[in-house]
């Protein structure tokens, strides 16, 4: 029983971090088109895309603790 206690209590810090990710993603799309420089943007966009990338790792690997 406390195993599943474990698993659960890891997934709701892992669904935590994954929002807080997604919100640091968009921060940067916002930043992104506020750059002047393209390499700037360039670089805000595909910071925002890996941060996008690593929530849906976490979301996935919470899926996988819960099951369906």
């Amino acid at each position: 029983m406390a195993d599943f206690r474990l698993h659960l209590l890891d997934s709701v810090t892992r669904d935590d971090d994954a929002k807080r990710l997604r919100a640091l993603a968009a921060w940067y799309r916002d930043l992104a088109e506020k750059a002047e420089n393209p390499a700037i943007w360039e670089s805000r966009l595909a910071t925002a895309e890996d941060l996008e990338r690593q929530a849906l790792q976490l979301e996935s690997s919470t899926s996988v603790l819960i099951g369906p």
